[in-house]
């Protein structure tokens, strides 16, 4: 390929809190955009215990795990992102859309999709994706041989 350099920068996401709160400044809507992100980081937190229930190899941990999961996270175990919209977002469907308007891009319903996956792509792409300089096609263009 060429010598070119390609260059990273940080695309800062427009889902982060502070910009829902502008966007939806009524008390209903920052109380749902509240509701969301503690639900967000509870998902977090069954994640780690069912990816290391998982990982281990003792039986006996992973199922105590797995039922410490269920019984500490009980508000998320076998949820569907639509049961997660209907109770964060019930009064407040438009910001509802705009936070979870990403499970189009994964294949999928809302109705089919768990809870604890959307959850998961939301926090790694809360802060923002890295994207290079140019999109995908320079990397194409920096493998072809000139």
């Amino acid at each position: 390929g060429t010598d070119e350099k390609l260059h990273i920068f940080a695309a800062r996401a427009n889902t982060r809190k502070q910009d829902l709160y502008q966007q939806f400044p009524s008390a209903k809507d920052r109380h749902a955009i509240d509701e969301f992100y503690r639900l967000q980081k509870d998902a977090e937190r069954l994640s780690l215990l069912v990816f290391a229930g998982k990982l281990l190899s003792m039986q006996w941990l992973a199922k105590l795990l797995f039922k410490l999961g269920q019984w500490k996270y009980a508000h998320l175990w076998n949820k569907s992102g639509r049961d997660i919209f209907d109770r964060v977002f019930a009064e407040t469907q438009l910001l509802g859309m705009s936070i979870m308007a990403n499970i189009g891009d994964m294949g999928g319903k809302l109705r089919s999709n768990a809870a604890l996956i959307l959850y998961g792509l939301f926090g790694h792409y809360k802060y923002g994706g890295y994207f290079i300089n140019g999109g995908p096609a320079s990397v194409v263009r920096s493998m072809m041989p000139v």
